[in-house]
């Protein structure tokens, strides 16, 4: 059996630039993946389908899941059976900003490309990826990055001082097509300042951005509220990932994350520890 880490990612800032003619937007963004993942197990079988079984009993495992998107991509390349079991124990909330779905089609790619000794590069696979979603190009890469088109291009970023983090999520899925559809003010060069910026910490915090969270925060209200929460209990920052709905706080000091992450965790539907990985 093969096994993979589907990891999550949060946007440290996110501008949305400009819609473009095929309806979809030019955005700006601050990524990170972080160390909250989904696990994918792997087995052959001798059958000519996949089956898919999660623990989340609200995950649709049908045609409209990224793995079996994947998995689809990946079988007109190999020569053997193409039947696939796969486990996903889904740690990720659904439809929460963190892309948890993305992550999961990606790894399955490269997991697949290993299983069936496909031989594919990584440039290679970034490119077969690319109907997986929009993030999946971030998933290619390491570290602190700058996303920037549809989020397909990316850019290495210095790397920040070690952030601990606080996500709350309240279990209420929103869409990322309903929060874009509502969007009707663009910005641009916010992210930018930020990269300009990114040696001085004390700017940088201060200045992070998500243009989405207008547009969330009208549909759940309670978000802002959380935001604000985390910032009194001394956060040094918050933001909404994504089109949300989950909130996160950024701490310099690991004690003080932990005090806050105590005072909070039953409070939530949904609340993690994470670290940028």
């Amino acid at each position: 059996m093969f096994k993979a880490k589907a990891y999550g990612k949060i946007n440290l800032s996110l501008e949305v630039v400009e819609k473009r003619p095929d309806s979809y937007h030019n955005i700006d963004t601050i990524m990170t993946r972080i160390d909250l993942f989904d696990q994918l197990s792997f087995e052959k079988t001798s059958s000519d389908d996949i089956i898919i079984v999660s623990d989340n009993k609200d995950l649709a495992v049908d045609k409209t899941n990224l793995i079996y998107k994947a998995w689809s991509i990946m079988k007109e390349f190999t020569k053997e059976r193409p039947g696939i079991k796969v486990i996903l124990n889904k740690n990720i909330p659904l439809s929460a900003g963190l892309a948890g779905g993305t992550s999961d089609g990606v790894e399955s790619l490269k997991a697949l490309n290993q299983l069936w000794n496909l031989g594919f590069s990584r440039q290679e696979l970034l490119d077969l990826a690319r109907p997986l979603g929009a993030d999946s190009s971030f998933f290619f890469y390491d570290g602190l990055v700058r996303a920037r088109g549809i989020g397909d291009r990316i850019t290495k970023l210095k790397d920040l001082p070690d952030l601990y983090f606080i996500l709350i999520n309240i279990g209420k899925a929103i869409s990322s097509g309903q929060v874009y559809g509502a969007m009707n003010t663009y910005s641009k060069g916010r992210v930018q300042y930020l990269v300009d910026n990114i040696d001085n910490f004390e700017i940088f915090k201060d200045k992070l951005y998500n243009s989405m969270e207008a547009v969330s925060f009208e549909i759940y209200p309670e978000l802002r509220s959380i935001k604000a929460e985390l910032l009194d209990l001394g956060a040094d920052f918050s933001l909404m990932s994504g089109s949300g709905p989950t909130i996160f706080a950024g701490f310099l000091d690991q004690e003080k994350r932990d005090q806050v992450y105590n005072f909070v965790k039953d409070q939530y539907k949904y609340v993690f520890k994470a670290q940028k990985v």
